[in-house]
């Protein structure tokens, strides 16, 4: 059975278990000898995920820094301050309450990816980690990894300004870093939804339409110049500004690459990218689209020298920085355009877009997408096959996807007017929902 999915590995407790932790950790350990960092969020069945995973690690001869509850990006950030061969970060990210998971990263900040990845998969499956003698098992320490988060954010060269900032910090430990910047700027700012609780009381590990509503709403309310809402392990962030408009990641991403990049460039971001990223062209900025995840991004991003990668879901990776999503690195480069966010996107294009998820056991994936290839394969349109199926048409396009995290088929669709995307939307769905009677499959 494949356990890495898009990112990292996830599920339940009944699926990733403390017995498979620790078998990783032995598997993680043979691959990257020496000391290794790991750190963990808030969810019910992460502490004990990464102690059985640092048992592994510890138990082949390698030695944990530990780094307790703590973001990912603060997580990586210490690891490359420390100069370790690795990270673990035991999170479920994005994902509801109940889905837990691991992500393991290279010693560049990369994550495991490639053959790497086939490497930890194929040690897992056969069983071949052997410990270490009892004079030789590794040994655990501790670490504060904000501490070396902000010193690496500082050291980035700042535009003095005055802001105002509103953000939801989504009960992820990425708070703690996050005052940190905002302290050490002088900015004025409001944070909620700061506490560290592991059942997300008060709102979804991943933002959505409800809980922007009321970033919204309050960066109107506060008068402020930006607003900004954190998934549940920090890598991810969706930006709002002054008017309260929500900022679209790929135009967010579009407008960096602008204005950072020069001629000769090259951009990284999946298949799922909105055409926005077409105007990069007229810049003379070279996009490569990739499979969906961080993984395929940073491959990518490595092959080809890109200078900085991103994705629709908040994600933004800056090669320079981390090889991983870095949102509070993003906010600086945001805020040093020194200009109000609203005005930086007046010549943009205006395409509307949608996406929604259907319930589709993993074990018929491959039998559902080999279906809406079929059912697709007669439209009159462009294909790509990427990543699950995207159709391209005059006025918009669609992809259909199994994910890669979750039990789910996600429909991505985006129109140039509200009209097509509404047809476009009841035609990739109708396509899905057939595919989906599949035996074994399920409609949404």
């Amino acid at each position: 059975m494949r356990l890495f999915g898009t990112s990292g590995i996830r599920g339940t407790l009944d699926r990733l278990t403390p017995e498979l932790a620790l078998r990783l950790g032995m598997a993680f350990s043979t691959f990257a000898r020496g000391t290794v960092g790991v750190g963990r969020d808030t969810r019910l069945g992460s502490e004990l995920l990464s102690l059985a995973l640092m048992s592994g690690i510890m138990y082949t001869g390698n030695d944990v820094i530990y780094y307790g509850i703590t973001s990912t990006p603060s997580a990586l950030h210490a690891s490359k301050s420390l100069g370790l061969k690795g990270s673990a970060v035991v999170t479920g990210s994005h994902t509801p309450p109940e889905i837990h998971g691991i992500l393991l990263f290279e010693e560049d900040t990369s994550e495991l990816h490639g053959e790497h990845e086939a490497l930890v998969e194929r040690i897992l499956s056969e069983g071949s980690s052997r410990g270490a003698s009892w004079r030789d098992v590794g040994k655990l320490s501790e670490e504060d990894p904000d501490r070396h988060y902000l010193e690496d954010l500082l050291e980035v060269e700042i535009e003095p300004r005055k802001l105002k900032v509103v953000a939801d910090g989504g009960h992820s430990p990425i708070v703690r870093a996050l005052k940190g910047v905002f302290d050490a700027l002088e900015f004025d700012y409001v944070v909620y939804n700061e506490e560290l609780d592991g059942t997300f009381p008060k709102r979804a590990p991943e933002p959505d339409e409800n809980s922007l509503a009321r970033l919204r709403a309050k960066v109107r309310d506060e008068g402020a110049d930006l607003g900004i809402s954190f998934d549940g392990d920090g890598d991810r962030a969706i930006f709002v500004d002054e008017r309260g408009e929500v900022i679209p990641p790929d135009y967010l991403g579009t407008l960096l690459a602008m204005e950072y990049g020069k001629p000769g460039d090259v951009v990284i971001c999946p298949i799922n990218t909105s055409r926005v990223v077409t105007l990069l062209a007229e810049r003379g900025i070279r996009v490569v689209y990739t499979r969906i995840g961080p993984p395929a991004i940073v491959d990518a991003l490595l092959k080809e020298g890109g200078f900085l990668g991103f994705e629709e879901s908040g994600k933004y990776i800056w090669p320079d920085n981390l090889l991983y999503g870095d949102p509070l690195y993003t906010l600086i480069k945001l805020v040093n355009l020194a200009k109000r966010p609203s005005g930086l996107f007046e010549k943009f294009p205006k395409y509307f877009r949608k996406k929604r998820g259907y319930y589709c056991p993993d074990k018929v994936k491959g039998e559902v997408l080999k279906r809406v290839m079929e059912l697709t394969s007669q439209l009159d349109g462009s294909f790509s096959h990427i990543d699950g199926v995207r159709v391209d048409f005059q006025e918009g396009w669609f992809l259909i996807r199994p994910s890669g995290t979750e039990p789910l088929f996600r429909l991505y669709v985006e129109a140039e007017t509200p009209h097509a995307l509404k047809r476009l939307f009841e035609l990739g769905e109708s396509l899905l929902k057939e595919a989906l009677k599949v035996e074994g499959g399920a409609s949404p």
